[in-house]
């Protein structure tokens, strides 16, 4: 009898760590094809040229933050309310500006880094969703999360958002990082901490992407 548990423990404990090694591949897989499909839009787009309207005006917010103006004074609006809006996305790219980088490139860089970060969060969302329902998770749904994620990350205007210097993508990630908390507190009820820190760091960043979906998100949540 002993035995038998014995060999019934090792079965799973190695099922276990087939499942975990599987996992980390797929996700490789993912992380690849991402970076290459936005290193071939990069490229593609070599001249710099604008991708969308409001792409020029962050870009001229990061140069103006990068080079310490006063925000409130930007030209075309009468106080910091554009900045403020835009912070998540303006701040880091004026870091980037700073390092002597265009600032178009730099809004656009942010952006695909958000993206990158979503996709990421996307993964542990989904796999947070197959532990609040283990009756229904098998390995077909572990397969799902993979081709689900995959869709996400290349879908053609997800593409298009994350290598455009646009708000889209930070909103995205911290939205994903706000409902990863909210997971975190059903599922796992012994990191509270990090769930609470989860989903107050994403509310606040959701703020300063856009702050309509950042009262959506404290309504939802």
């Amino acid at each position: 009898m002993m035995a038998e548990r014995k060999v019934s423990k090792i079965i799973r404990s190695r099922a276990l760590s087939s499942i975990v090694f599987t996992s980390r591949i797929e996700l490789a897989v993912i992380m690849i094809l991402y970076i290459t499909s936005r290193t071939i839009a990069f490229v593609l787009n070599a001249e710099r040229k604008s991708l969308a309207p409001d792409e020029v005006t962050y870009a001229l917010q990061a140069l103006w933050y990068a080079n310490g103006s006063d925000v409130s004074s930007f030209p075309g609006y009468e106080d910091d309310s554009l900045f403020r809006s835009s912070l998540s996305l303006v701040v880091p790219a004026g870091q980037l500006v700073k390092l002597g980088i265009d600032s178009l490139l730099s809004v656009q860089l942010m952006s695909c880094i958000y993206g990158l970060f979503s996709v990421l969060f996307f993964w542990t969302n989904l796999t947070l969703l197959a532990k609040y329902f283990p009756e229904h998770t098998s390995n077909s749904t572990i397969k799902f999360r993979f081709i689900f994620t995959l869709i996400f990350a290349l879908w053609p205007s997800y593409v298009l958002w994350s290598v455009s210097g646009l708000r889209e993508t930070a909103t995205i990630c911290w939205f994903s990082l706000t409902l990863y908390g909210v997971l975190r507190v059903y599922v796992d009820e012994l990191r509270l901490t990090l769930a609470w820190l989860s989903i107050s760091l994403g509310m606040c960043l959701l703020f300063l992407s856009r702050p309509q979906t950042g009262y959506l998100a404290y309504r939802l949540s």
